[in-house]
């Protein structure tokens, strides 16, 4: 009795185990309010390399690896793991040099924007260009991992052109275009 009474309460424990398992679907991808950096754009080109990115503030805070070879070797690369909150902030203060700021009420729109952009699918296609390279990319916060994840939005030149299928990636995209040329003086 004993015996058939303990392999129950383990069955019933097992079961309600698998049922939480099974709710928790897919893990919280989105931008955090006190995120660091929420995009970022970098180019090489015939040696040069740096970019911009635009932090919690909504600053558009320059970086340029060419000319500050120390900034490079202190910045931190997502890679495949992804960035703790420290590196991504770490990030944000290395680019010193601050180029305008995008208006509130226009920064608080696009950081919503970010949460239907598509992390996981990406098309390639042949094109390369075989002196120049640019991404321009986003950031999420994974729950599961408790590290922003990097989104590729675009990439054009020498590793392959890649799009990120989500049509908010491409709004993005091109709103960051519009930022670089309107708001950096």
């Amino acid at each position: 009795m004993i015996l058939a009474r303990t392999f129950f309460q383990y069955l019933l424990g097992f079961g309600i185990l698998l049922l939480m398992a099974g709710c928790l679907g897919k893990p919280d991808l989105s931008p955090t309010e006190d995120q660091p950096v929420y995009f970022q754009y970098y180019y090489e080109s015939a040696g040069r390399r740096g970019g911009w990115l635009i932090d919690q503030a909504g600053n558009i805070r320059q970086y340029d690896f060419y000319n500050y070879p120390h900034i490079f070797r202190r910045w931190s690369f997502p890679e495949n793991e992804g960035l703790t909150f420290r590196e991504l902030q770490s990030n944000s203060l290395l680019a010193r040099v601050i180029r305008g700021q995008v208006p509130d009420t226009e920064f608080t729109e696009r950081k919503e924007w970010i949460a239907e952009t598509s992390p996981d699918q990406l098309e390639e296609s042949a094109n390369a260009s075989a002196d120049f390279h640019e991404t321009f990319t986003t950031y999420i916060w994974d729950d599961d991992e408790e590290r922003y994840q990097e989104v590729l939005l675009q990439q054009r030149g020498y590793y392959g052109d890649v799009d990120n299928p989500s049509k908010m990636a491409e709004e993005i995209v091109v709103w960051m275009k519009i930022v670089w040329d309107t708001y950096a003086q």
